[in-house]
């Protein structure tokens, strides 16, 4: 296999495990109260006020009012718009299931147990669109999390996390920020790591191609190790509890998805 694209990634020696162009930052106007939810959840919100998970309980309250957009969801076929969607739900799905234990942290230092059922609202939706995407309906690393959630603050400026800002968050703080940026900083590189490796398989037994891969491979590695020794430049380990349990939190939580 030398590709596999889902017209939002394409991973490929061009692409890497980027997406094919910058992510959509906000959600096209049919969704906008989604949009709304997303921009009000972060514990600071991007004008410094505190926003609803700064509060306990004011994010689930919030929530109950989001309309159903099932019907939307399953008729959506815009890629990047689908992977916007699933953004948001899966911030909105964890923030909903796991502020109360994020609050019980702020209150003990241990994690209180979350909730065990996402209302239908975000719960339908969340579904129809993860299963256009054939992912599991959960906060994940690469449309959600970090790889499918990032904007330029230049647009002719580059990939390192310093240029980059998040679209959806949780406690909207630098910090998180730079932890999440970091892990996209470092990707800018996965296109050479790709095409180090098809290099080498496609050549194998030839050595001058195969060491000319094997230095790419190297030099690629270099640099991504490189960017990821930054992590405590760009976030803080000692404010890594501000949103460590939003992407973290079912550990301590094992009545959670009937966990034994």
């Amino acid at each position: 296999m030398r590709k596999h694209t889902d017209g939002f990634f394409s991973i490929d020696p061009t692409h890497g495990f980027l997406p094919i162009k910058e992510p959509l930052h906000t959600l096209p106007k049919p969704y906008i109260e989604v949009q709304k939810l997303i921009d009000l959840m972060p514990i600071e919100k991007e004008n410094g006020q505190p926003g609803l998970l700064a509060t306990e309980n004011a994010f689930e309250e919030e929530v109950k009012k989001l309309p159903n957009y099932i019907d939307s969801a399953e008729k959506e076929k815009d890629p990047f718009i689908l992977a916007a969607l699933f953004r948001a739900y899966s911030f909105i799905a964890s923030a909903y299931t796991l502020a109360p234990a994020h609050h019980s942290f702020l209150k003990t230092g241990n994690y209180g147990k979350g909730r065990e059922r996402l209302p239908k609202n975000i719960a339908q939706p969340f579904v129809a669109v993860a299963n256009k995407l054939e992912v599991y309906p959960w906060l994940d690393y690469h449309y959600a999390y970090s790889l499918g959630n990032y904007k330029k603050k230049v647009a002719t400026g580059g990939l390192n996390w310093e240029n980059l800002f998040m679209s959806a968050k949780f406690s909207g703080m630098d910090d998180e920020r730079g932890f999440i940026m970091l892990h996209v900083d470092i990707n800018q590189y996965s296109p050479d790591l790709l095409k180090s490796v098809f290099g080498i398989t496609d050549h194998w037994g030839n050595k001058d191609q195969m060491n000319k891969h094997l230095s790419l491979l190297a030099t690629t590695l270099q640099r991504m190790n490189e960017r990821r020794k930054l992590m405590w430049e760009a976030s803080r380990w000692k404010h890594y509890n501000d949103f460590r349990v939003f992407i973290m939190g079912v550990k301590g939580n094992e009545n959670l998805f009937l966990m034994v």
